[in-house]
């Protein structure tokens, strides 16, 4: 007895391709999706760890100059922009 090979009819060849093509639609979203849950967390809590590493490392009297320059009134800016500009420009140059 000899069996020949046989081909399926074309509808049946398409049905296959559409459903091939509906897994991979569906594996590539996965894959995506698992990727951005392992990516976009880490990369979300990067600025937060650079700051809190730098405050870290800042020596307390730095923090202590942005403090007082924070609170600083306007009111001197606004008599003499010109003369508290270059004093905050020194002062920052200086000890920073």
């Amino acid at each position: 007895m000899n069996v020949t090979a046989s081909k399926p009819p074309d509808q049946v060849r398409a049905l296959r391709r559409r459903d091939q093509g509906r897994e991979d639609n569906e594996r590539v979203k996965n894959e995506a999706q698992a990727y951005a849950n392992e990516v976009v967390p880490k990369r979300a809590a990067r600025p937060a760890r650079v700051v809190e590493d730098a405050k870290a490392h800042a020596p307390a009297w730095c923090e202590a100059r942005v403090k007082r320059s924070a609170s600083s009134p306007v009111g001197e800016y606004e008599k003499a922009p010109a003369v508290t500009s270059e004093r905050l420009y020194l002062e920052t140059a200086r000890t920073c």
